[in-house]
Protein backbone atom coordinates (compact mmCIF):
# COMPACT_ATOMS: atom_id res chain seq x y z
CA UNK A 1 0.00 0.00 0.00
CA UNK A 2 3.04 2.49 0.99
CA UNK A 3 4.05 3.01 -2.71
CA UNK A 4 0.19 3.50 -4.05
CA UNK A 5 0.20 6.08 -2.36
CA UNK A 6 2.89 8.81 -3.49
CA UNK A 7 1.67 11.65 -0.63
CA UNK A 8 3.26 8.83 2.05
CA UNK A 9 6.43 7.98 0.16
CA UNK A 10 7.08 11.01 -1.82
CA UNK A 11 8.27 12.98 1.60
CA UNK A 12 11.29 10.14 2.77
CA UNK A 13 12.67 9.79 -1.19
CA UNK A 14 16.49 11.09 -0.85
CA UNK A 15 17.75 8.67 -3.77
CA UNK A 16 19.00 11.48 -6.41
CA UNK A 17 18.53 9.43 -9.36
CA UNK A 18 14.87 9.09 -8.30
CA UNK A 19 14.29 12.60 -7.67
CA UNK A 20 15.95 13.35 -10.77
CA UNK A 21 14.10 10.97 -12.79
CA UNK A 22 11.11 12.98 -11.29
CA UNK A 23 12.41 16.57 -12.27
CA UNK A 24 12.21 15.27 -15.80
CA UNK A 25 7.97 14.09 -16.04
CA UNK A 26 5.68 16.06 -17.11
CA UNK A 27 3.53 15.88 -13.91
CA UNK A 28 -0.20 17.39 -13.41
CA UNK A 29 -2.25 16.49 -10.59
CA UNK A 30 -5.93 17.09 -11.03
CA UNK A 31 -8.62 16.80 -8.29
CA UNK A 32 -12.25 18.31 -7.28
CA UNK A 33 -12.38 20.71 -4.78
CA UNK A 34 -15.30 18.82 -3.18
CA UNK A 35 -12.71 15.07 -3.27
CA UNK A 36 -12.79 13.33 0.18
CA UNK A 37 -9.04 13.14 -0.97
CA UNK A 38 -7.99 16.33 -1.64
CA UNK A 39 -5.83 17.09 1.25
CA UNK A 40 -4.43 14.09 0.22
CA UNK A 41 -3.65 15.13 -3.00
CA UNK A 42 -2.66 18.67 -1.44
CA UNK A 43 0.06 16.82 0.50
CA UNK A 44 1.88 15.28 -2.12
CA UNK A 45 1.91 18.61 -4.02
CA UNK A 46 3.67 19.94 -1.11
CA UNK A 47 5.88 17.31 -1.30
CA UNK A 48 6.87 17.43 -4.75
CA UNK A 49 7.58 21.09 -4.13
CA UNK A 50 9.09 20.49 -1.07
CA UNK A 51 11.80 18.22 -3.17
CA UNK A 52 12.29 20.32 -5.83
CA UNK A 53 9.72 18.25 -8.30
CA UNK A 54 8.36 20.54 -10.44
CA UNK A 55 4.75 19.90 -11.52
CA UNK A 56 0.86 22.12 -12.07
CA UNK A 57 -1.63 21.15 -9.24
CA UNK A 58 -5.35 22.13 -11.02
CA UNK A 59 -8.28 21.92 -8.32
CA UNK A 60 -11.29 21.51 -10.38
CA UNK A 61 -14.83 22.60 -8.72
CA UNK A 62 -17.35 19.91 -7.37
CA UNK A 63 -16.58 16.35 -7.05
CA UNK A 64 -14.49 15.31 -9.96
CA UNK A 65 -14.23 11.97 -9.18
CA UNK A 66 -16.04 10.24 -11.85
CA UNK A 67 -15.55 9.18 -15.55
CA UNK A 68 -17.21 12.37 -16.46
CA UNK A 69 -14.84 14.17 -14.97
CA UNK A 70 -12.13 12.24 -15.53
CA UNK A 71 -12.87 12.39 -19.18
CA UNK A 72 -12.51 16.45 -19.04
CA UNK A 73 -9.35 15.69 -17.29
CA UNK A 74 -7.72 13.76 -19.68
CA UNK A 75 -8.85 15.66 -23.11
CA UNK A 76 -7.35 19.20 -21.03
CA UNK A 77 -4.52 17.87 -19.86
CA UNK A 78 -3.05 15.01 -21.87
CA UNK A 79 -1.43 16.32 -25.12
CA UNK A 80 0.05 19.45 -23.59
CA UNK A 81 -2.93 21.75 -22.80
CA UNK A 82 -2.24 22.68 -19.33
Amino acid sequence: IYFNTPSAFVPGMNDHNQLEALRRMDIILVAGRDDPNIENNRALSRALWDKGVPHAFREWDGWSHDWPYWMKMVRQYIGGHD
